[in-house]
């Protein structure tokens, strides 16, 4: 009796089914639920000076382009990160872990874009590379739309690219796609 062989279209619906298992499976067991406004803000307020203290340190270090709370980093231009002395990575891991910050990072897409955004939730939104996530947002220096409460905008369940400006300084951003 012969061996029964998938076809490559079924391999390839094996791998999405596991993918999308392996992904429910993350945001059960690892991501926190979503933060409210009110939340995030109060949070900013018991923590404003570590948050500084860490968006300080990201802007002296400025050939990152993040620092995520597994120690991983990435630079500006591509090359790989090495000079990071050992003892700056756990001040950067302490901050992050009192502050609840999961990623520091800079706009990507604009290098004229000096703000820098703090990641505190992400989730898979699907099957496939879309998320959900909610940052706080240094020096805004591109105003995406401003809107009174990005719960409000959760809520509707639709895309997003909305900032919640709290001070001159501060405000809190959602990106769902």
């Amino acid at each position: 009796m012969g061996e029964m062989v998938p076809g490559r279209g079924g391999l390839i619906l094996l791998l999405i089914f596991a993918t999308s298992l392996a992904g429910c499976a993350t945001t059960a067991e690892v991501f926190d639920p979503y933060p409210t406004d009110s939340q995030m803000i109060e949070a900013l307020i018991a923590n404003r000076s570590k948050c500084e203290v860490l968006v300080q340190m990201f802007e002296e270090d400025s050939g990152l382009s993040h620092f995520d709370s597994n120690g991983e980093t990435g630079s500006v231009d591509k090359i790989p990160v090495t000079s990071l002395p050992e003892q700056r990575k756990q001040s950067y891991l302490e901050l992050m872990k009192a502050t609840g910050v999961r990623n520091i990072s800079r706009n990507r897409y604009d290098s004229t874009d000096r703000s820098i955004l703090l990641q505190v939730w992400w989730v898979p939104n699907g099957i496939f590379l879309s998320s959900k996530s909610k940052y706080y947002l240094y020096k805004d220096s591109h105003q995406t739309k401003l809107v009174e409460s990005l719960d409000d905008v959760y809520a509707e369940g639709r895309d997003a690219n909305d900032t919640r400006r709290i001070d001159s300084n501060w405000s809190l951003y959602l990106d769902v796609w």
